[in-house]
């Protein structure tokens, strides 16, 4: 009971530090999974799951979704442990090296293993068990599905869009979408080219004045331009990697808009290096 009460309460700190997240620094963060309706899903869900540990309703159904919430989150850090990625938004303001994380998820998944339940009354009892955990389940399941969806329902109305809001929230008036773009897999020396959106939240027309970058990114090919009020244009960005051995590269970028004064408008750059020289190690601009 102890440790599910210590689980549910870091949960509660974890979905805490996310709330107070989405609202600092726009610097974009790396991977679909540091976008902000991921971390709002995330920090909903971790929000659910705290109160039914908490709760101590449907112990054995809250160990199952407990586990299975800690290995997938030991999977994500884990893969981003492997690829290189430095810090990671997974305690929403704090940064945090994933390879930390994946500890603390396998320490957390270890002590959930010590305290799992009984099963001596799933024995005696199997069919009651198992309507009650599927009943516990379906319960918390639909009060995760219902905050989001009353979540997001909000967000729209308010604002007429998600974007919209978490621009205002975070008190943006310019941003990019995606503010990180990945370029996937690419080899040295291979030119490419992608779009991004440029939006301006303001009420009156932006220009977009200039642009630069710490690594092989040319974000200045459409610019200047103006971006009409509550509107988006589109701009290209275009990377050209040089030598580059294995792993990942990352390149932060601004852009530079006039709207009543400079306003600098973070994005950043990444992809991962399958190098045809087969030389190990990551290396970054």
């Amino acid at each position: 009971m102890a440790i599910r009460a210590a689980v549910g309460i870091l949960l509660l700190a974890t979905a805490s530090l996310k709330l107070f997240g989405l609202n600092i620094s726009p610097m974009p963060q790396v991977g679909w999974h540091q976008l902000p309706t991921v971390q709002l899903a995330v920090l909903e869900w971790e929000l659910v799951l705290a109160l039914w540990l908490l709760s101590g309703w449907n112990r054995a159904g809250s160990w199952i979704a407990a586990v299975a919430t800690f290995a997938a989150f030991a999977i994500v850090s884990g893969y981003f442990t492997w690829i290189g990625v430095a810090t990671c938004r997974c305690f929403g303001s704090v940064n945090v090296n994933p390879s930390w994380v994946l500890a603390i998820d396998l320490v957390l998944l270890a002590a959930l293993g010590l305290a799992r339940p009984s099963i001596k009354h799933i024995r005696d009892k199997p069919i009651e068990e198992l309507r009650a955990s599927a009943l516990s389940v379906a319960f918390f399941a639909t009060c995760f599905i219902s905050l989001l969806l009353v979540t997001f329902l909000a967000g729209w109305l308010t604002f007429g869009s998600i974007a919209r809001a978490r621009a205002h929230l975070r008190g943006e008036l310019v941003s990019v979408d995606p503010a990180y773009l990945d370029f996937g897999t690419v080899q040295p020396g291979q030119p490419l080219e992608a779009t991004v959106r440029v939006h301006n939240w303001t009420t009156r027309p932006v220009r977009l004045i200039g642009a630069q970058s710490n690594g092989p990114i040319n974000l200045t090919g459409d610019l200047p331009i103006e971006i009409p009020a509550v509107d988006f244009r589109e701009i290209r960005v275009k990377l050209e990697l040089g030598r580059y051995s294995n792993g990942m590269v990352l390149a932060r970028g601004e852009l530079w808009a006039d709207a009543n004064g400079l306003v600098i408008v973070p994005i950043l750059i990444g992809c991962r290096v399958n190098s045809l020289t087969g030389s190990d190690g990551p290396n970054h601009p």
